[in-house]
């Protein structure tokens, strides 16, 4: 089960999310490799914070944490081409982007998440909110990639909570648009 769920908050006018992609790899010993990716266009003419927050409530902690802005790696620290992260269990990420016409810049987020298939039996259960529920952008075109380990087999169809989605099954896993 993937949830993708649409945001509840006004929209923010400084920034767009054009597309976002997601690429969840899931290990054999039930971590999960998260790829994502944002491109976003800023409108302003100061500089523009963009948060991505991973809630703690299906895996136990993160690690390998790797941010970049248009291809550069980016670390931790205050300021322009830099991220700051929050404390605590739940995956909090600030990009701070510089001031723009309709400027799009590429963010990219990579990490592991920690003990995130659920088992039961023969069964093993993904549950990934890809989005949070209340977020103040929309997104134009979002895709989901989910790739299963080898010898993984699907006990019943894939599909995403929220309506609108169109989940193709893949030879390893499943792509939703």
């Amino acid at each position: 089960i993937l949830s993708g769920v649409a945001g509840c908050r006004p929209v923010r006018m400084d920034l767009k999310v054009d597309r976002m992609s997601v690429g969840l790899d899931v290990r054999e010993n039930g971590d999960l490799v998260v790829t994502e990716q944002f491109d976003i266009r800023v409108w302003s003419d100061k500089a523009v914070e963009f948060e991505r927050h991973v809630p703690a409530r299906r895996y136990d902690r993160v690690s390998d944490i790797a941010a970049t802005v248009d291809g550069a790696a980016v670390t931790e620290g205050q300021g322009l081409n830099h991220i700051t992260t929050g404390r605590g269990v739940a995956l909090d990420i600030t990009w701070t982007l510089p001031p723009g016409d309709g400027v799009t810049h590429v963010l990219t987020l990579t990490y592991t998440a920690h003990n995130v298939v659920e088992l039961s039996g023969i069964r093993g259960t993904l549950d990934w909110r890809v989005l949070r529920t209340r977020r103040d952008f929309d997104v134009n075109h979002a895709t989901v990639m989910v790739t299963l380990p080898d010898g993984a087999v699907f006990l019943q169809d894939p599909w995403m909570d929220e309506a609108g989605w169109a989940v193709t099954r893949q030879a390893h896993g499943f792509t939703a648009t």
